[in-house]
């Protein structure tokens, strides 16, 4: 694991490579094959968001409420700031400021082309990884089962590598140390998760922790727009960059035109003369610095090389200047006898206009039975989190096909499709005990139609 620490830095990031404390080297992609329908518009990428909690449901962002300790805020839910973090990451990706360079040197910013869909939100109770963002001897293996559609999605872990307040009025459980309001942004990705499309397949999964997000939004509230630098400098790990710039022995800067950063956080910070002019600080978004926003050409092309090719097939979920929709939903039956209530969750679905929710009670081998369809077409309003059970008759021990249906105004679509069993029992009125109910399965959810 490697990291740099400058004056007031916000930021560590560290790249961990398989087994050892080695740096992951990435070269330019000068040996792929060219891609036979390279992407011209935007290349869309899938993320899942995971909130880590302890085992309580306690230390992060929840279903319904902010998680703050005391009183949690119901007006940010982990919904919420999940959008948010995208909506302030895509803001950053959408634009490519000029490069900080040398005088005399220029480069002529090109769009990056790369867009973060969210496809699904998660609350994960496990103090363990909660507590292990950063070590290999827990996070490293241990993450990879935790992720959602790991092979076509990428899956972004929200740690919290501080434990206030659940030590002493305000404390670290790792070094006992106070917990000021200047918690830093970290981040780290694995050597196995990097694509390297020149040499190698597309990873089995790719996926990236951030640290502290929740941490810093109770002590100081902090918002998505101050950690979306962070969370995209990770994702653009994964894609294939590393950092511009000189470790010890390891030459991890891939592109000439990306100048070696100079060790300065910000201007005159920290106090020396290669930090004394604003063309000497780096605003890459690969560096470490107060301004991360930039990529040189070079940086983009890898990534690009990379979605073109060995990603293609898998993680690049469009190729649209459109901005595509998503309709991820979860069902869930409160356990009991019939009737139950029978919750539709839709808040992680994004980007649509309109939608469409059907209702069919299925046989045994999934065929829809006649005269059992309801649908429901509705325009600009999201459907959000809703009680199905109130607006269709779910009968006892049945199997049911939940489909949902996004349209965006530019065309795209998206649908999944879930089942659902109803209980085999019938709650009876009266002095008479009702029959324990069987266990609920929920489906997975099928893949989204393109």
């Amino acid at each position: 694991m490697a990291s740099r620490t400058f004056a007031q830095t916000q930021m560590v990031c560290s790249v961990v490579s398989n087994g050892s404390q080695t740096p992951s080297i990435v070269g330019p992609c000068t040996t792929c094959q060219p891609p036979t329908a390279p992407c011209s518009e935007v290349q869309n990428i899938r993320v899942n968001i995971h909130f880590l909690q302890h085992d309580d449901g306690t230390g992060s962002f929840g279903p319904f409420d902010d998680g703050r300790p005391g009183t949690p805020g119901t007006a940010t839910t982990g919904y919420d700031y999940a959008q948010g973090l995208l909506y302030a990451m895509n803001g950053q990706m959408n634009q490519n400021p000029v490069l900080s360079l040398a005088p005399g040197s220029a480069l002529t910013p090109v769009a990056k082309r790369i867009r973060w869909v969210l496809d699904g939100v998660f609350f994960d109770k496990s103090t363990l990884y909660r507590r292990n963002a950063g070590t290999t001897s827990t996070s490293a293996g241990g993450f990879a089962p935790l992720c959602v559609r790991g092979d076509s999605v990428i899956n972004l872990f929200l740690t919290e590598e501080f434990d206030w307040p659940y030590v002493g009025p305000i404390g670290n459980t790792n070094s006992g140390q106070p917990v000021t309001n200047n918690v830093a942004n970290r981040g780290y990705v694995w050597g196995s998760n990097q694509a390297i499309c020149n040499t190698q397949a597309a990873p089995a999964q790719m996926w990236a922790v951030a640290a502290s997000p929740w941490t810093g939004y109770v002590l100081s509230n902090r918002q998505p727009w101050q950690i979306s630098s962070t969370l995209n400098h990770e994702l653009c790990h994964l894609l294939g960059l590393n950092h511009p710039f000189q470790y010890g022995a390891y030459s991890w800067g891939e592109c000439p035109d990306a100048p070696m950063n100079a060790n300065c956080w910000n201007l005159n910070e920290p106090a020396i003369v290669d930090c004394d002019a604003s063309n000497k600080v780096s605003n890459n978004l690969m560096d470490y610095n107060a301004a991360q926003a930039a990529l040189a050409p070079c940086q983009i092309n890898i990534m690009q090389d990379n979605l073109n090719t060995c990603l293609k097939s898998r993680y690049v979920y469009k190729c649209s200047n459109c901005l595509p929709p998503t309709a991820t939903f979860d069902l869930s039956v409160i356990p009991g006898c019939m009737p139950v209530p029978i919750w539709f969750d839709s808040r992680a679905a994004v980007n649509y206009d309109w939608y469409k929710l059907e209702i069919d009670q299925v046989t045994a081998a999934g065929a829809l039975i006649a005269g059992t369809h309801y649908e429901s077409t509705v325009f600009q309003q999201p459907l959000g989190r809703t009680q199905l059970d109130a607006i269709y008759p779910f009968g006892a021990s049945s199997t049911y096909r939940v489909q949902f249906t996004t349209h965006a105004y530019c065309g795209l679509a998206a649908v999944r499709l879930r089942t659902v069993t109803t209980p085999n029992c019938v709650r009876i009125v009266g002095p008479q005990r009702a029959t324990a109910p069987a266990p609920v399965p929920v489906s997975t959810p099928a893949f989204p139609r393109q």
